[in-house]
């Protein structure tokens, strides 16, 4: 720390260096006048200052401006106020120390001084001056932490160890309408929406008393009664103690999260839309694909088929002439082979019809048509296929059969697939309140955190939910792992027909 020592005798300034150095205080400036000192203190806007300034040794008689007059002009600049003055004066001007106290001065040393005392002063004076600039820098950093908690545009709230609020800061106003004196003092019950349960109130005090943050979303209630949620943090703090003193509420500003969970259910509902839009696009397209290859290829190629039925010839008589018997018979044989390959075209033609569109449009009962999908799907798995539909569901509309036996074919993919079973049952019944179908297996069954996320799964299922869902009905599925899987399906009166 520097020292500034103002008298207009070199010798006694080359006396004081002397005492200063031996005393350890190396870093040492010195004035032979009042008017010098102030330059290097800066009161002369000519002049730069000298920086390192941190304690004045003044002499109390000097020629022009006295010790007590420029004591009196540096502690009237406040720049300069918290600068230790300690004056140096002879027996003869004891006197004069009276004034120069109530200039500012903060000590004194009778000239010429013991190096013990002089360097006990001095050390004395600095250590004053520490304290003070450490009480300034902590001043100024509480302030700046007092402005930074006021302005803040995120709502704070500071409550105590008893969970009473000490303090709220501006945005905390803004935000929930209440005023300090409206709050400050009470407890956090006020705040309270009814939302939670004094379980959740339970785990966050209990977070909060072990020293841990909380940070999740809460609701409260506004002045005006209104309910608002929040993602809040709830910091513990602790004192100088090591306990905790205090807990500080701060809002976080969650706009982007918000805003980025609007684009994703934005997103997810437009991706929704499309799934549906595609499907139903390759509905439409397999519907037309299927009732060509059945209207027009399969029809043609049954037409051909009886015509060459009607034109098998009939047996000849033994009596007929050789050549044309072998004639007769070579025609007969070539048509009995074309009347087989037109069969199996026809058969191949039908089971590709089924495989790509629901053969219901085609007057297929409900029961033939998951019968064929069992046959299709099933077989290869060696599962028994017990099915026992109402009568009535032959008379359903064209669409609710449609998606009913969507669901049964994606039912049987998936037995097929993973399920292992050896008994599958369909059934369905028909009452005054509606419909239910089901679709059992006795396989090997899944828990839904097992499969939650892994590439591919569920997606036929969903899109048939939503196809049940835009029937006004549901798709529920009961599993657990060695217990079977069960599909139901619930639809209700009212639009069975449609």
């Amino acid at each position: 720390m520097g020292i500034l020592v103002v008298d207009d005798s070199k010798d006694f300034r080359l006396l004081m260096e002397k005492m200063l150095k031996k005393g350890g205080y190396l870093t040492l400036f010195f004035a032979d006048s009042a008017e010098k000192a102030f330059e290097m203190l800066g009161l002369d806007s000519r002049k730069e200052a000298v920086k390192g300034i941190d304690l004045v040794l003044m002499d109390i008689t000097m020629k022009g401006v006295d010790g007590i007059e420029a004591t009196l002009r540096i502690k009237a600049v406040p720049a300069l106020y918290d600068i230790p003055v300690i004056m140096l004066t002879a027996d003869s001007e004891r006197s004069s120390l009276d004034a120069a106290f109530k200039a500012g001065a903060n000590d004194y040393v009778v000239k010429p001084p013991g190096s013990v005392e002089l360097n006990a002063r001095v050390r004395s004076a600095l250590k004053l001056k520490y304290e003070i600039d450490a009480r300034k820098e902590a001043a100024n950093e509480l302030r700046k932490l007092s402005y930074v908690v006021e302005q803040n545009p995120a709502p704070i709230m500071i409550l105590n160890t008893e969970r009473r609020i000490e303090y709220v800061n501006w945005a905390f106003t803004e935000d929930l309408g209440y005023l300090p004196e409206d709050i400050l003092g009470g407890g956090t019950k006020v705040l309270e929406s009814g939302v939670h349960t004094e379980e959740f109130y339970a785990e966050l005090w209990e977070t909060l008393s072990s020293g841990r943050v909380w940070r999740g979303d809460i609701c409260l209630k506004r002045k005006d009664g209104r309910s608002v949620w929040q993602l809040q943090s709830l910091i513990p703090v602790r004192g100088e103690d090591g306990h905790i003193s205090h807990f500080v509420a701060v809002k976080i500003d969650d706009t982007e999260r918000r805003l980025a969970e609007e684009a994703l259910r934005q997103r997810e509902a437009e991706l929704h839309d499309l799934t549906l839009a595609m499907s139903d696009l390759e509905d439409r397209e397999r519907k037309n694909f299927a009732e060509m290859l059945h209207e027009d290829i399969g029809q043609n190629l049954a037409t051909m088929q009886m015509s060459v039925t009607n034109r098998l010839p009939v047996e000849k008589s033994s009596g007929e002439e050789g050549s044309a018997v072998e004639a007769s018979e070579a025609r007969r044989e070539f048509l009995l082979l074309l009347d087989t390959l037109l069969k199996s075209t026809i058969k191949a033609t039908r089971t590709l019809t089924s495989e790509i569109y629901p053969s219901v449009p085609y007057g297929t009962g409900m029961v033939d048509a998951a019968q064929w999908y069992g046959t299709l799907f099933l077989k290869q798995s060696g599962a028994k296929l017990a099915i026992d539909l109402d009568p009535g569901f032959d008379r359903l509309g064209d669409t609710v059969k449609e998606r009913l036996l969507r669901v049964i074919r994606e039912s049987f993919q998936n037995i097929m697939k993973h399920a292992n079973a050896s008994l599958v049952d369909v059934s369905g019944t028909l009452s005054e309140e509606g419909l239910v179908l089901s679709v059992k297996d006795n396989g090997a069954g899944f828990s839904f955190e097992s499969i939650r996320g892994k590439k591919g799964r569920g997606i036929g299922t969903l899109l048939m939910r939503e196809r049940i869902s835009e029937l006004g009905g549901t798709l529920r599925i009961d599993s657990e792992p060695d217990s079977g899987c069960a599909v139901v399906v619930r639809l209700a009166a009212g639009k069975l027909y449609s």
